[in-house]
């Protein structure tokens, strides 16, 4: 059930900001009865000081991290390596094709296009890092793979 709500390091920020805030306002509201402003104030000092930690305390640093790799499944690898080769056969096409024409103005792409169990790993990989994105630019299909490809590849445990 947990999974549901926590999907990734975003999902993390936004519930630990929401019970940080419930808890100071039940405190400082209900008990104390502070005015509400103050209790918000307060709210984003103590969520900003642990926001500062994450750069200093190793704990709370690997808490968040990790949701920050993907871990592939054995039939999952066998179908991103072929992702792999078409992403870097399209790359090396798209290098081509800019030596050809300065002026070119295109994105790089995958090489033949992806099938659809590669894209629905793509999508569901990026699905899993970026919920709700989409490309909103007027690209062609393996060139919008090539971006979702890009986004997730470093982030990929074999």
């Amino acid at each position: 059930m947990m999974n549901t709500f926590i999907r990734n390091n975003r999902d993390k920020v936004f519930w630990s900001f929401l019970i940080l805030w419930i808890i100071a306002s039940i405190i400082f509201i209900g008990i104390l009865n502070v005015e509400s402003i103050i209790i918000h104030g307060i709210a984003i000092l103590i969520f900003s000081i642990l926001t500062l930690l994450q750069n200093i305390n190793a704990k709370f640093c690997a808490w968040l991290d990790r949701t920050s790799k993907y871990k592939l499944s054995k039939d999952e690898t066998r179908i991103w390596n072929s992702i792999q080769i078409k992403a870097a056969k399209g790359y090396d096409e798209f290098c081509e094709e800019c030596i050809k024409d300065k002026n070119y103005w295109g994105w790089p792409w995958v090489s033949p296009g992806l099938i659809k169990e590669e894209q629905e790993l793509i999508r569901k990989i990026h699905e899993y890092f970026y919920p709700g994105d989409y490309i909103v630019d007027p690209i062609g299909c393996a060139q919008a793979d090539y971006a979702w490809y890009s986004d997730i590849k470093n982030k990929i445990i074999y």
